[in-house]
């Protein structure tokens, strides 16, 4: 198997209430990145990121960063 490319694509998940701790945090969206793997046999792979700022400091901007990162090593 070869892989041909990586794609991204921000997505969110409203929250049907807040979710909040300490003084300062709240959540009211869960922000994650959809990742596809694509394949020379046309299969696709998807899964999600989640991304939690507050907890392990990453953002929808440096997990697309990685990607693209990682992109030329894993591609063909």
């Amino acid at each position: 198997m070869t892989l041909t490319r990586l794609a991204t694509r921000p997505f969110e998940l409203p929250l049907r209430g807040e979710l909040r701790w300490g003084r300062s945090g709240e959540l009211t969206r869960l922000r994650h990145v959809l990742v596809a793997v694509h394949d020379e046999a046309g299969n696709v792979g998807v899964a999600e990121a989640p991304v939690r700022p507050t907890i392990y400091g990453e953002t929808v901007e440096s997990v697309q960063a990685i990607i693209r990162l990682l992109e030329p090593a894993l591609v063909g």
